[in-house]
């Protein structure tokens, strides 16, 4: 994973780029309800990949998460790497393979779930202290968990 993070102080406005390559794994598949196996190698062919908005970066082996940020100082809106926030990517999902059980299952997985234009956003909550101190910020617990967990957005 790699992380690129600017916060312009003089507008007010950052963002963070996170590039990390993800494989999808199915497990435990139903269909009306149905269980079907799929097996304990059902995923992706390769990485789940975005576009890039680095030319250079845009080598479809990776997803590229956005997060943005709108300083008004006392108040901001938005993702940071400290505080979280709403991180989105439109992403590629590659054909599946490893896919059954007695039974080749990958073509009818990858036809109804692979494809392009699939939308995702990911919630990260607050860090809490990487760094050495005698006692977690009032926002951790002292084992240095968040008190404070995002609720799942849609």
């Amino acid at each position: 994973m790699t992380i690129d993070s600017d916060l312009n102080f003089t507008t007010g406005k950052g963002r963070t780029d996170i590039r990390v390559p993800l494989v999808l794994r199915l497990y435990d598949v139903r269909v009306n309800g149905t269980p079907l196996e799929v097996g304990p190698d059902c995923r992706t062919r390769g990485s789940l990949y975005s576009s890039d908005p680095d030319p250079a970066q845009d080598t479809k082996d990776h997803v590229h998460l956005l997060g943005t940020v709108i300083r008004t100082p006392p108040t901001q809106t938005g993702y940071t790497l400290t505080t979280g926030g709403p991180l989105t990517t439109t992403l590629t999902i590659p054909a599946f393979s490893g896919c059954g059980v007695g039974e080749d299952l990958d073509a009818l997985l990858s036809a109804s779930i692979s494809g392009p234009d699939n939308f995702a956003k990911q919630i990260q909550g607050q860090t809490c202290a990487t760094e050495v101190m005698p006692r977690p910020p009032a926002e951790c617990t002292e084992d240095r968990q968040p008190v404070v967990i995002p609720v799942p957005q849609r």
